[in-house]
C-alpha cells in the first residue's frame, strides 16, 4: 500500500465513479473536502485502492491479486505497526476481497453472524469482525405515503446553527464529518428537533455533492422511540426534494434501528457489501 499524494487524487476519480453503490464518504476525500488518506498498489498506474475517512470509514476496491499490496493490507488491517489509532469500518468490493480476507486473517476473522449479542461487536478489539453494509435507494412514492402521516408543524424543528454544531452529542454527529462549523453552514445542511430545550434529534448531511445528500441521524437516548428521528429525517428529505438532491442512506446490517428507519422513510435495500470492523 503506497500513500497517494493529494495532487494525484484525480487518478482515483474514474475507477471510483464505476462503483454502483454509495461512495459519498470516499468521494469527499478525493474531492479534497475532508482530509483522509488514500493508498494504492502503484502510484503511476493504480489498480487497487484504499480510501480512509477520518470518521473511521474506509473503502477497499479494485484488483485483489497484487501480493505486495495484500501483504501491506494485512499489516494495516491487523494494525501490527500501529498505523491506526482508532477502529475502522471497511467496505470491500468486489466479492473477491472476501476470499483475500479469509486467507490473510484466518482465525483472526470473526463473522458477526456467529455472535449472539450484537451489542458486544463494538467491544471486541482482538479480532476483525465481518458484517454487511446495506445500501438503499430512495423511493419517492413510498416516502410520499409515509410523509402524509407526519405533522412537522407541531414540533420545533430548526436548521442547525454554528453554535448547535458543537453542542450536538452522540456517535453520528456533524462535527465528525465536517472540518468545521463554518464549512458545514456553508456547504452542508441539517435540522434538529428541540424538545424541552434539548437537541433531542438531529438529521444532517454527512456527505453532499451536486446531486446527492447522504443522511446522518442521531437521537438522544432519552428521546428514542418517540418518532423524533422520522420527523427530523423527513425535514431533511423535504429539503433534498426542494433542491433536486437525491437522499442517500446506507448503514451496517447490525444497525437494525437505522435500516428500519430507512425503510419507513421509503428507502429500498439495494447493494450489500462485506463490511469489516478493524481492530485497534
Amino acid at each position: 500500500m503506497k500513500k497517494l499524494d493529494k495532487k494525484n487524487y484525480s487518478k482515483v476519480l474514474e475507477p471510483l465513479s464505476r462503483l454502483n453503490f454509495n461512495t459519498q464518504f470516499a468521494k469527499t476525500i478525493i474531492d479534497k473536502n475532508v482530509n483522509g488518506k488514500v493508498y494504492v498498489d502503484n502510484i503511476n498506474n493504480p489498480k487497487a485502492f484504499y480510501i480512509a475517512h477520518p470518521y473511521g470509514m474506509s473503502l477497499l476496491f479494485g484488483n485483489s491479486s497484487n501480493k505486495e499490496f495484500i501483504d501491506n493490507l494485512h499489516s494495516y488491517v491487523t494494525n501490527k505497526n500501529n498505523v491506526r489509532c482508532k477502529r475502522e469500518w471497511l467496505q470491500a468490493y468486489p466479492s473477491k476481497w472476501e476470499k483475500v480476507f479469509k486467507n490473510i486473517l484466518g482465525s483472526d476473522l470473526l463473522s458477526c453472524e456467529d455472535i449472539d449479542n450484537k451489542d458486544i461487536i463494538t467491544q471486541i478489539n482482538d479480532r476483525v469482525i465481518q458484517s454487511k453494509r446495506l445500501n438503499f435507494k430512495f423511493n419517492y412514492e413510498k416516502y410520499k405515503n409515509f410523509r402524509q402521516k407526519l405533522d412537522l408543524i407541531k414540533y420545533d424543528i430548526v436548521p442547525i446553527t454554528e453554535a448547535m454544531f458543537y453542542q450536538i452529542q452522540g456517535s453520528v454527529i456533524p462535527k465528525d464529518f465536517w472540518e468545521s462549523a463554518q464549512q458545514f453552514i456553508k456547504d452542508g445542511k441539517g435540522f434538529s428537533l428541540i424538545n424541552n430545550g434539548d437537541i433531542a434529534s438531529t438529521s444532517f448531511a454527512s456527505f453532499i455533492n451536486e446531486t446527492q445528500l447522504e443522511l446522518g441521524i442521531e437521537t438522544m437516548d432519552k428521546y428514542r422511540g418517540l418518532g423524533f428521528a422520522s420527523l427530523t429525517c423527513a425535514k431533511l428529505i423535504d429539503y433534498c426534494l426542494e433542491n433536486n438532491l437525491e437522499p442517500v442512506w446506507s448503514c451496517n446490517k447490525t444497525n437494525v434501528g437505522s435500516s428500519s428507519l430507512a425503510k419507513k422513510l421509503g428507502f429500498e435495500q439495494t447493494v450489500t457489501l462485506p463490511y469489516y470492523k478493524l481492530m485497534i
